[in-house]
């Protein structure tokens, strides 16, 4: 498979034709829908056993895309249509991890959100005709998908004649770039 398909609309491909972002893109959402439902179908069942002090768990899931371009020595970003902002690329943060200053990240709902951002932004990029394709890129483009996954477990607490609701959050944060 190739990382997007074939050349035309992104979104509109669900077969065997999609590339490879397409569908981890898909599965990312189908996933993270499926985690969620288990935890909704856990926290809705009554609860029979007393001895369990599980009381039940939420999960929440949000996702941010953000697609880049370096063209040149520039970079810039695919997903705001005018920005004459010039990008930077610094370390920041505890991991280390290469942030670009300045670029948005969008939050999207579902996979055809991202799939969206990620057709407009294809439109934006820098293209030239060669001898072998007349469109070809003239750049390298990075589509990051940020997954933010937040689980919240409730626990019912019986020592020394009293009850108390205990809550443990878990954040997880995933980047994946394409």
């Amino acid at each position: 498979h190739t990382m997007l398909g074939p050349s035309t609309s992104l979104a509109l491909h669900t077969d065997s034709t999609a590339g490879v972002i397409p569908r981890a893109i898909r599965d990312l959402f189908s996933q993270l829908e499926e985690v969620r439902l288990q935890c909704s179908n856990k926290e809705n069942q009554p609860d029979d056993d007393d001895d369990d002090d599980d009381d039940g768990a939420t999960f929440e899931y949000e996702v941010r895309v953000q697609f880049l371009e370096v063209y040149g020595e520039e970079i810039r970003d695919l997903l705001t249509p005018s920005s004459s902002e010039r990008l930077t690329i610094r370390d920041i943060g505890l991991d280390g991890e290469p942030e670009v200053v300045g670029a948005t990240k969008h939050k999207v709902e579902s996979a055809e959100d991202a799939l969206l951002c990620l057709s407009r932004g294809m439109m934006r990029r820098v293209t030239g005709a060669t001898a072998m394709n007349e469109s070809s890129s003239r750049s390298h483009a990075i589509l990051s998908v940020l997954v933010e996954q937040t689980t919240t477990l409730e626990e019912r607490s019986d020592h020394d004649e009293e009850s108390h609701q205990v809550q443990h959050v878990q954040v997880k944060r995933s980047k994946f770039n394409f």
